[in-house]
Parts: structure tokens; C-alpha cells; sequence
């Protein structure tokens, strides 16, 4: 018995999340290990990207996007529009890994850095999936339509928050997405 009310605890523990807390911008997703991120990263090639605010700045490439050392066997990429920064509209990219881990919320301007990031996604899908029918790619969302929130004021540049209830929403958008493509390549006439 007592045995069983540790382990409630423990469960009732592990689902208490500190909501007050603005420093908190990635959480450990208690299911794969991986990192998730609640704070979208400049996409600028020329002078690199970061996991988190504190982190160190590295390439803008395919392995900032998808880690290949961190058991990730699918990605699927969500886009919608951003709010202006100081380089004119942006679009953001959350590219979520095994359907339960906001990996990455990529900001891009749209011109030369979002073609960069559109390129560098298109490539890395298809070196991960190319040769290994297990890890799968899809991507999905309108660069044009909606508004992102939240949109504090035009001209930013700094990094955005998403709360868990956004984060939540894209990982079940990515989840729909993954399972209409399994269905879709599965269908044989």
C-alpha cells in the first residue's frame, strides 16, 4: 500500500508544473527525454541560431533542426505567420520531433533567410528519411493565413513565448498530420 501511494504521489507530483515562472523557456518532455522549447530562435544563417537564450550560437543547418544523435525518428514542421521585425514580415516554423516534443519555434523573415530555412528543412527531411522507413517527415500550415500570437508590438526581433496550451496544440496538429500520412502511404489498390 505504501508502495502504491509513492508512486500516486509521484505522479501527481510530475503533472505540477510552476506556470509563474517566465525563465522556464524548454522543459524536458518527461516521455523521450528530449528538450522542448517554448521560445521561437532567429533563423539567421550568417550569424547562426540557438537551442535557448543562454545557449551557444551554432549553424542554422539541418542538424540544429533535426538532431540525429538524440533518437529522434520523426519531424513534422508547422508553419504561420509572424509578426513583423525590424527586416520586414516573418513566418514561423515549429518543428515538432516524435509527435510529443516541440524540438524547435523558428522565426525567419521572409525573403532570403526563410528561403535558407524552407531549403534546409527540405533537405534534412529527405537525408533522414530517405534511406530509413522508420523516421518520417511532413510539413503543414500557411505562411499567409492566421496571426500568431503572442504579437506584442511590430518590429521585434527578440525571441517569442509560447505557453504549454500553444505548445500542446501544435504537438496534436503534428500528431494529426503524422497519422494522415502513415494512412496515407500505407493505402495500397
Amino acid at each position: 500500500m505504501r508502495l502504491v501511494v509513492s508512486l500516486v504521489c509521484l505522479a501527481v507530483a510530475s503533472c505540477v508544473t510552476d506556470t509563474g515562472s517566465d525563465e522556464a523557456s524548454t522543459a524536458t518532455s518527461g516521455l523521450t527525454g528530449l528538450i522542448e522549447s517554448a521560445d521561437s530562435v532567429n533563423w539567421d544563417p550568417a550569424v547562426g541560431c540557438q537551442a535557448s537564450p543562454k545557449a551557444a550560437i551554432v549553424p542554422c543547418d539541418g542538424a540544429f533542426l533535426w538532431p540525429d544523435d538524440q533518437g529522434i525518428k520523426s519531424a513534422e514542421v508547422l508553419y504561420r505567420k509572424g509578426p513583423d521585425g525590424s527586416e520586414g514580415a516573418t513566418f514561423l516554423a515549429f518543428v515538432v520531433w516524435n509527435e510529443n516534443t516541440v524540438g524547435r519555434i523558428v522565426r525567419a523573415s521572409v525573403g532570403r533567410n526563410g528561403a535558407h530555412l524552407r531549403t534546409t528543412i527540405n533537405n534534412i527531411t529527405v537525408s533522414r528519411t530517405a534511406g530509413a522507413p522508420d523516421n518520417s517527415t511532413s510539413s503543414a500550415g500557411n505562411l499567409g493565413g492566421g496571426t500568431s500570437p503572442p504579437q506584442p508590438h511590430p518590429h521585434i526581433d527578440e525571441a517569442i513565448h509560447f505557453s504549454e496550451k500553444y505548445l500542446n496544440a501544435a504537438k496534436i496538429a503534428a500528431k494529426n498530420i503524422r497519422n494522415a500520412s502513415d494512412a496515407f502511404t500505407a493505402y495500397s489498390e
